[in-house]
């Protein structure tokens, strides 16, 4: 299964912000040999376990810019430092550490790498930091470039960021002080010895085709919820004048609610309001809107060419992105995300009337 890293992912697509262009993502060049506590560069996340872990933890990277034969990676896990939740414990609390060097010369650009790491013990609920770093002897010559920022951030400050924060340090990932730490969701996934995985695997941002088909995301409600507002994002190059906002079963044609819609170039999010609707639990739904004219309105993020199956199984169950003429038979993507949001009047899961016998 796929740990959720929000509580209630109906009530937005909970990474947070999609950034649709190149220039969204942020990679650091770990091209400097890495000696604890010392010297040379390295990327960190901050978690907290989910479950308990005594056997293997799997952990995947994205990775660009190739140079030379990148072939001596390391990682090391820490748990969070007893009074200061900005920086890891010391060095002789070291849970779990992979100094051998892992061979990544095989990979190529833009691509998914791991790190298994043995024997890693993790207790569910406590807090870790797995730092990645290159102990290369000539690291300037033979390094990768590790994503830190993928397209879908929770920059803007969502919910979710700190529980998979993203952190980079220059001088040898040392405990005595605080690394650099960025307000958004490291594009990393991990893979418990029990099978589970949790992270972000969106790390690739795109438009869609410029037409005048139905896009927008497939969601699997967990509990009967009332909702009455869709929210959608993505900023428009250019002005969206007229065409539909629409939720879908996604098995049929006939739409739960409907309304026209509007945008202006520039906007980065729009919503809707309308009239209280029931989604029922364990039920899939389509939210998706249609511009009037061709549009390339609405961009997703996605997982990079053929990712791992760990990594694809990081995606919710039933979740991922639609396209098409005809609701009811969209075509569907579950290797993709959009930015979105839906208002909830009532969900039985959080909120039920008081019962008395």
């Amino acid at each position: 299964m796929a740990y959720e890293i929000s509580r209630f992912p109906q009530l937005s697509s909970d990474l947070g912000n999609l950034d649709s262009g190149a220039t969204s993502v942020v990679s650091k060049s770990l091209n400097g040999t890495f000696l604890l506590s010392s010297t040379g560069p390295s990327v960190m996340v901050r978690f907290t376990a989910p479950v308990d872990n005594t056997g293997d933890l799997v952990v995947y990277w994205f990775v660009d810019g190739k140079t030379g034969t990148p072939n001596a990676f390391g990682a090391g896990v820490y748990p969070e430092h007893a009074t200061d939740a900005d920086r890891r414990a010391t060095d002789t609390n070291e849970v779990s550490d992979l100094m051998t060097g892992q061979d990544w010369s095989a990979g190529g650009d833009l691509s998914w790498q791991s790190i298994t790491i043995t024997n890693c013990v993790l207790t569910a609920g406590d807090s870790y930091w797995i730092g990645i770093y290159n102990l290369h002897a000539t690291a300037v010559s033979n390094y990768f470039d590790i994503f830190t920022r993928g397209s879908f951030d929770c920059a803007l400050g969502g919910q979710s960021y700190f529980l998979m924060q993203s952190l980079e340090d220059e001088d040898g990932w040392p405990a005595t002080a605080d690394p650099l730490s960025r307000t958004w969701v490291l594009p990393v996934c991990m893979k418990f010895d029990d099978g589970s995985v949790m992270g972000n695997p969106f790390v690739v941002g795109a438009a869609p085709a410029s037409s005048t088909n139905w896009r927008g995301q497939r969601i699997k409600v967990f509990a009967n919820s009332v909702v009455s507002g869709f929210e959608w994002g993505g900023a428009l190059t250019s002005a969206l004048n007229s065409g539909l906002m629409a939720i879908y079963p996604s098995d049929s044609g006939t739409a739960l609610v409907s309304a026209t819609i509007g945008l202006s170039a520039g906007q980065q999010t729009s919503h809707r309001r309308f009239a209280p609707v029931t989604l029922l639990a364990n039920s899939l739904y389509d939210l998706v809107i249609k511009p009037a004219s061709a549009h390339t309105v609405w961009p997703y993020a996605g997982m990079g060419t053929s990712p791992p199956a760990d990594v694809a199984a990081c995606q919710r169950e039933g979740w991922g992105t639609v396209n098409g003429a005809t609701p009811g038979s969209f075509t569907f993507n579950a290797e993709r995300i959009r930015e979105f949001g839906l208002v909830f009047d009532r969900c039985e899961s959080i909120y039920r009337p008081i019962q008395r016998t």
